[in-house]
């Protein structure tokens, strides 16, 4: 199953928004399974995960949050950010989601980012320079 937030729906088929012409290979593209909005909520495993809405990485980017847990894909890293140079991306819409949508969460919230080691939400209000609260 293929999911993915509802803005970033058409990137899935667009070969210049997803980048999938830059490489050497034929591409696929297919259509979601799935197109998850704001607010939404997944059932799995026993669990209920919400899904945040955090425009930024890209104009569809979404985070996971379940309890005491969030997944933040590339939008929030260890005294990062996730990039924001590419198709659909912007650096003040990431600054506005982490900033509105993730720093409002509870301090003791662990954060398993995209890439690199893993981070509380209170460790990145005191220390990451990128986002300030």
């Amino acid at each position: 199953m293929l999911a993915v937030g509802s803005h970033d729906a058409e990137m899935l088929l667009d070969p210049e928004l997803n980048l999938s012409v830059m490489v050497d290979t034929p591409y696929i593209s297919v259509a979601p399974d799935v197109v998850l909005n704001d607010g939404d909520t997944i059932h799995f495993g026993g669990k209920t995960i919400e899904v945040i809405y955090t425009p930024g990485h890209t104009k569809g980017s979404v985070c996971y949050h379940m309890d005491n847990i969030l997944f933040s894909g590339d939008t929030l890293f260890y005294h990062s950010v996730g990039r924001t140079d590419l198709p659909t991306g912007s650096f003040q819409e990431l600054e506005k989601s982490i900033k509105t949508r993730l720093y409002t969460l509870p301090e003791e919230t662990k954060v398993y980012t995209g890439h690199g080691e893993d981070t509380l939400i209170g460790e990145e209000k005191r220390f990451n320079d990128f986002v300030r609260p």
